[in-house]
C-alpha cells in the first residue's frame, strides 16, 4: 500500500485521477506503480549476488491479478484485489532457463541455518562436484544478504514522487 502525502503536485494529479473512469484510473495507477518500481528493480539487479547471473536475470516487476493476490495471500485470506485496485510484485518472478529463482532469492535474502542434506530416496548417494560421492552432507548454512530489502530502503524516499510522476504521465496520455 502506498500512502500518499499531499503536496501541490500530488494534489493536482490526484484530482485529475479522480475524474477518470475506473478502467482508466486502474491503467494510470498501474503506470504509477511501474514508475515507482523501476529504480527499486534496477538496484535489486545491481546488488543481487551474481554467481551465475541467473538471479539478476529473474528480477522483474509483475502485475498481480485478483486470483494471484488470493493465492499469494497479499491482503489476508478473505480479501482480494477489488475492481480498480492494482498490485505489483518486484523481485525474482521471471523464469530463467525454465526455472524460477524465488527460492534461491529467499535463501539469500534471509539466510539459512546449518543443515544436513540427504538423498531423497533411500540407499542412494549424493554427487558432490565432479568426483565426490557421499550418503549425506553437512551444509554450513548461508549468511543473510538482504539485497531486496536494501533496494527498497534506499529508494523509499523517492517512491511517492516516482508514483505521482508515472500517474501524471499516463493521465496526460489518456486525456
Amino acid at each position: 500500500m502506498i500512502d500518499i502525502k499531499q503536496s501541490k503536485e500530488t494534489g493536482s494529479t490526484l484530482q485529475r485521477l479522480d475524474k477518470l473512469s475506473v478502467e482508466l484510473k486502474t491503467k494510470a495507477v498501474a503506470s504509477g506503480l511501474t514508475a515507482a518500481a523501476k529504480p527499486i528493480k534496477a538496484m535489486m539487479k545491481a546488488t543481487a549476488p551474481a554467481d551465475t547471473g541467473k538471479l539478476r536475470q529473474a528480477i522483474n516487476q509483475l502485475r498481480v491479478s485478483a486470483r494471484a493476490s488470493r493465492r499469494l495471500d497479499l491482503f489476508g485470506e478473505t480479501q482480494t484485489l477489488a475492481p480498480g485496485q492494482v498490485a505489483i510484485l518486484i523481485g525474482p518472478n521471471k523464469k530463467v532457463q525454465g526455472k524460477r529463482r524465488a527460492g534461491i532469492a529467499n535463501m539469500l535474502e534471509f539466510g539459512t541455518k546449518a543443515h544436513e542434506i540427504k538423498p531423497r530416496k533411500m540407499n542412494l548417494f549424493l554427487r558432490i562436484g565432479a568426483t565426490g560421492i557421499a550418503r549425506k552432507v553437512r551444509h554450513p548454512g548461508i549468511k543473510a544478504n538482504p539485497f531486496m530489502q536494501r533496494a527498497l530502503d534506499a529508494n523509499a524516499s523517492t517512491i511517492q514522487a516516482n508514483f505521482v510522476q508515472g500517474v501524471g504521465k499516463r493521465i496526460d496520455k489518456l486525456l
